[in-house]
């Protein structure tokens, strides 16, 4: 199985964290930390949004209210890649706004449209890690990795 590229930026970022290679160290015939590795820990803490309603972030120009960003609660989005929608903008009608009308900051959450969108209202569906705690959790691996390498003898 191969990473899905939407998580690329994600598992380089918690790469970091976690100071894990592609190689560390083997145990049987699994080499620690692939990124199928770090996919499947990411999995654990992945929380499936299902129509948040995003905030309206105002902008003033010169007297005039635009309305060209909005806010999820969330962040560290899964991108949305090679055709699969992950991360999907929908209206109140719920149909789906053209990806073309926006750019996502997908580790902030943030959500900039080309032009004003006049304060619609406007729903998000997508996938959100919490890399804190996958961190964590493999912090918490390695730790008992690094235990059972340890040999002492007096």
């Amino acid at each position: 199985m191969a990473a899905r590229t939407g998580l690329t930026s994600l598992i380089d970022v918690l790469r970091g964290m976690v100071e894990g290679g592609t190689a560390d160290y083997a145990i049987g015939t699994a080499n620690y930390w692939d990124d199928d590795h770090l996919q499947i820990i990411l999995d654990r803490y992945r929380k499936d949004i299902y129509h948040e309603q995003l905030a309206k972030i105002q902008k003033w120009d010169g007297g005039t209210v635009l309305y060209l960003d909005y806010q999820s609660q969330f962040n560290n989005y899964e991108k949305t890649t090679g055709g699969t929608s992950i991360f999907i903008i929908e209206h109140g009608t719920g149909a789906d706004v053209a990806s073309a009308n926006y750019s996502v900051d997908y580790f902030r959450g943030r959500v900039t449209f080309d032009s004003d969108t006049g304060g619609s209202t406007l729903y998000l569906i997508g996938r959100s890690y919490d890399l804190d705690a996958a961190a964590v959790d493999i912090w918490r691996q390695k730790a008992g990795h690094a235990a059972n390498m340890y040999d002492f003898s007096s």
